[in-house]
């Protein structure tokens, strides 16, 4: 996988996080901004704009988890014993798991660690 991509992929995966972050935001920050407002449209319409980014952040969880699952069993750097570990952990953690299986197996390359060499004298 070239940079690009696994660039894309991290912004993809901790999406989701983020969205929670913003969703928290957006529902206190409506509260208080409806309690003087007498008017329940400005809401509604905040509120078709946050369900629309919802179902979209729901849909890419859901396909987050399909790519991952498949990538544990496509990956060599994963040791083939903790394959199955990794994939309780991407089901049960869900966003955390897929966040550190990105950072560890994928954004990680094998060519970025530094060659060792053996010499015989």
């Amino acid at each position: 996988m070239n940079k690009s991509n696994k660039i894309l992929l991290g912004i993809l995966t901790i999406w989701p996080i983020l969205y929670i972050l913003f969703f928290m935001f957006f529902v206190f920050s409506s509260m208080v901004f409806t309690i003087s407002e007498s008017d329940p449209s400005i809401f509604m319409g905040g509120f078709a704009f946050v369900f629309l980014f919802h179902f979209i952040t729901i849909v890419l969880a859901m396909g987050l988890t399909v790519f991952y699952a498949i990538n544990i069993f496509r990956n060599d750097r994963v040791e083939s014993d903790k394959k199955p570990l990794w994939l309780i952990i991407i089901f049960v953690g869900n966003v955390i798991g897929m966040i550190i299986y990105f950072y560890l197996f994928i954004w990680k390359d094998e060519e970025n660690k530094p060659e060792i060499t053996y010499s015989n004298n």
